[in-house]
């Protein structure tokens, strides 16, 4: 399994697997996920593997990354059928800001272009797209600088003193 392999390699950081797969386990039965950012599609092959009814969209135009050569759309298909998870994934090859949902999501992973302005424009685009009591994830919060001034934005809505509260 990909998990198993994941900390070896620096798409997700150690612990990061575990938890994104517990938070993939509690969602309702046949959940649809929104992941902004492909890369290679090893994050969308971990959230596949956790259920078999999951159902996820994947969007990366695959541009403006420093090395090409590992981050295309033939690794990430490559990818998802090393894994056998192809039925469950599609994945679109264009950017953000032309993807336009038919549907909502029980979880946004946003994991896109790291700058300030499109994580923010990741959130308020699709933020309206997450189902009720859904889950939003912000993936190299605290790594990246954009990531984290976009979440540290957001904290005024979700906190109440020492409590920290994200429910959709």
């Amino acid at each position: 399994m990909l998990s198993d392999r994941l900390n070896t390699v620096p798409f997700l950081l150690k612990g990061e697997p575990e938890f994104l797969a517990s938070i993939i386990r509690k969602l309702p039965d046949n959940p649809t996920i929104l992941e902004i950012g492909t890369f290679r599609g090893l994050s969308a092959v971990l959230m596949a593997q956790q259920r078999k009814d999951v159902k996820i969209i994947t969007i990366d135009p695959h541009i403006g990354i420093d090395n090409t050569l590992y981050s295309n759309p033939y690794i990430v298909e490559h990818n998802f059928k090393r894994y056998s998870v192809e039925s469950q994934i599609t994945h679109l090859t264009l950017a953000s800001n032309d993807y336009y949902p038919a549907e909502k999501f029980d979880l946004l992973f946003i994991d896109g272009a790291h700058t300030k302005d499109w994580v923010s424009h990741d959130y308020y685009k699709f933020e309206p797209y997450v189902k009720k009591r859904g889950f939003i994830i912000f993936h190299d919060f605290g790594t990246h600088r954009g990531v984290t001034e976009v979440c540290a934005s957001l904290i005024h809505k979700f906190i109440c003193k020492s409590l920290f509260v994200i429910q959709k």
